[in-house]
């Protein structure tokens, strides 16, 4: 025999609380797309300067 609870409904979250979660999300993935755009442009110098890589300077991006 098995016993069925029934779905309790969860209360709707605050329009504070989604723009809150939609803020925060939006500013990650913001950040995300920065951090990966900004390496390329840097290639070069880390090239020319650093002596690294085009490999090394990829495992560096992977770290980041």
């Amino acid at each position: 025999m098995s016993v069925f609870m029934p779905e309790q409904a969860r209360p709707e979250p605050s329009p504070l609380y989604r723009w809150t979660v939609l803020l925060f999300v939006s500013v990650a993935m913001g950040g995300n797309y920065y951090i990966y755009d900004s390496i390329n442009p840097l290639e070069r110098i880390f090239n020319r300067q650093a002596g690294l890589s085009r490999h090394r300077v990829r495992m560096v991006e992977l770290v980041l």
